[in-house]
This record gives C-alpha cells, structure tokens and sequence, in this order.
C-alpha cells in the first residue's frame, strides 16, 4: 500500500466517525454525562463480539461507533455539556 492509499484510507475512516458522531447527535442530543463510561464499554462489547463472530465487516462498523462515543466523551469534556 502506498503512502497516499493509506491516507485515504484514514480519512475516509475519520470521515465514517465524524458521520457516526452526527448521526449519534441526532438521536441522543442529551450529553451523555455519567453514562459515557458505559455507553463506550456498550460499544466496546459489540465490537469484540464481531470480532469473536469473525464479522469484518460489522466489527468496522462497530469500532467506528466506539470511535465515536470517545469522540463524543472528548467533546463533553473538552467544550463542556452541550
């Protein structure tokens, strides 16, 4: 793999997380506060569980949407409670 492959491919994957946090935004716009611990670990199991599953596909879905809670977490913490 080039240099420039393997930019776009994290690009793209960055581009996939910040869909995800929007999407995620708009069907839960309340911060997530004292739950974000568990929201990350929710996220977390359904990736392993992919993984255990041997589910490529769906485990890169569901490490984007962990991605994007840890994006979220950083958000909160960082600019304070939407």
């Amino acid at each position: 793999m080039t240099q420039d492959q393997i930019a776009s491919s994290q690009w793209r994957i960055f581009g996939d997380v910040v869909n995800e946090r929007n999407r995620q935004n708009s069907l839960h716009p309340e911060p997530l506060g004292s739950r974000a611990m568990n929201v990350f670990l929710e996220e977390l199991g359904e990736y392993s569980q992919s993984l255990l599953e041997g589910d490529g596909k769906n485990a890169k879905k569901e490490l984007v949407e962990a991605i994007a809670v840890l994006y979220r977490i950083a958000e909160e913490n960082y600019y304070g409670d939407f």
